[in-house]
């Protein structure tokens, strides 16, 4: 019985120091005045228009989507997300399953980037996405996992998911 009343009064201590009318209290500044809470939270990823993955640090934004054939398009969008033709950028697609790496034919077809060829067989190996602005451009490499698998938080493929799990 002692034990059971120590650790309620343990567990209403930590309850009631834990919650505080004030979240500014203890603070050095008054309320409404400008300060800084730390670190801002990065914001949470953009699905892409078509339900593919956004790449970052690309300028137009690329999206990156794998269709029912399993051929990839890549396609363009302006910072509001609206759509742009490609424009002197060059693509490159790697697919690396167990059997090897196999580079995809990309080829420009109604203002974006479409496969050649589809996606080797299988899933859960790596795709390397090679971005370069022009001919002349660095590259800019983003990996993904390849899985077609749905996610249950965001209802897109596993490959673009936006979920944080």
């Amino acid at each position: 019985m002692k034990l059971h009343t120590l650790a309620l009064a343990l567990l209403v201590t930590v309850a009631l120091t834990a919650c505080t009318k004030d979240e500014h209290a203890g603070h050095d500044h008054k309320p409404g005045e400008k300060h800084d809470h730390g670190p801002a939270k990065a914001a949470k990823p953009l699905a892409g228009p078509k339900g593919g993955k956004l790449l970052d640090n690309t300028a137009p934004r690329a999206e990156f989507l794998i269709g029912a054939d399993r051929r990839v398009t890549i396609s363009f969008y302006d910072a509001q997300l609206k759509s742009v033709p490609a424009s002197g950028q060059v693509i490159a697609v790697t697919a690396e399953p167990k059997s090897g790496k196999v580079a995809l034919t990309m080829e420009a077809k109604d203002g974006a980037f479409v496969s050649k060829e589809p996606l080797p067989e299988g899933e859960g190996y790596n795709l390397v996405v090679q971005v370069k602005a022009t001919a002349d451009a660095t590259p800019q490499n983003i990996r993904l996992k390849f899985d077609l698998g749905d996610c249950g938080g965001c209802k897109l493929k596993e490959y673009a998911c936006i979920c944080d799990h």
